[in-house]
């Protein structure tokens, strides 16, 4: 038996520079999620609601619920400031009724750490003052993430074809009907 040499392939290299070369510029992600999405102290909304949507989209990509906590209000009733939190932010309360209990809710805080915070004290804006990034518990798959209270939510279409289907209880409506009413909806 009797091996046959192979052609070795040699790629020649010569001809090109490195000025030729191309090479586009992604954002960098963090456990995933682009670096774009990531709260950074010094970031500044319009509005406390826009910081609120900012760090709940960052929420559900990392992979945990959010929710509103401390705020200061000015004299005319305007925030100061406000904290958002994980979802398991702090400890529940002991109670002295839950001696008799047959069966405990399952335990939803663990003292998480994590929060975001806004303050629009020094200009009109909101800016972000503090982030604490580190959680104290298991974080949930982005797929899943849709599940938790603070993401689960009905966009206009999908409201509207539950109202669809409430009615259709009442009378019938045809398949063609209810395309036709869903395409009249959007446009």
């Amino acid at each position: 038996m009797t091996t046959v040499p192979q052609a070795s392939r040699h790629l020649d290299f010569d001809d090109y520079s490195l000025e030729d070369i191309e090479i586009p510029i992604t954002p960098k992600k963090t456990n995933g999620i682009d670096e774009n999405m990531v709260p950074k102290v010094g970031l500044e909304f319009e509005t406390e609601e826009d910081a609120y949507m900012f760090y709940k989209a960052y929420a559900e990509k990392a992979g945990f619920g959010i929710r509103r906590s401390k705020m200061h209000k000015g004299n005319c009733g305007e925030i100061l400031d406000r904290v958002f939190v994980c979802a398991c932010e702090g400890k529940r309360a002991s109670d002295k009724r839950d001696d008799d209990v047959k069966q405990h809710r399952p335990e939803t805080r663990f003292g998480c750490k994590a929060k975001l915070g806004v303050s629009s004290r020094s200009n009109e804006k909101y800016r972000i003052y503090k982030f604490i990034s580190e959680h104290s518990h298991d974080l949930v798959s982005p797929s899943k993430s849709h599940f938790l209270r603070s993401h689960r939510s009905l966009n206009d279409i999908q409201r509207f074809q539950i109202d669809m289907a409430q009615s259709s209880a009442r009378k019938q409506f045809t398949g063609t009907q209810f395309k036709l009413s869903i395409f009249w909806f959007c446009n």
